[in-house]
């Protein structure tokens, strides 16, 4: 895309499209899902491209997963603590 326009544009498409590229980021090889929100909520807050290529690289390292699985996972897991404790 930044060989036929500018880099504003590849940045409209991408912070534009984000949520349906990660949709298809966040599966495991089993077919399992994993949450991708704050690679999202980072690639739409990036404001150059090089930004977007070390968010994207950072998440191929196993960074920036989350999003309502561990929410959900941190707050069971609360439910179960003693108020005591």
């Amino acid at each position: 895309m930044r060989t036929h326009q500018d880099d504003r544009y590849a940045m409209f498409h991408i912070n534009r499209r984000i949520s349906w590229f990660a949709k298809r980021l966040g599966i495991y090889p089993d077919g399992s899902r994993f949450g991708v929100k704050p690679l999202k909520e980072a690639v739409r807050n990036a404001k150059t491209p090089t930004e977007v290529y070390d968010l994207l690289n950072e998440f191929e390292a196993g960074g920036l997963r989350g999003g309502w699985f561990d929410a959900n996972s941190i707050y069971q897991d609360s439910m179960h603590e003693s108020p005591n404790a």
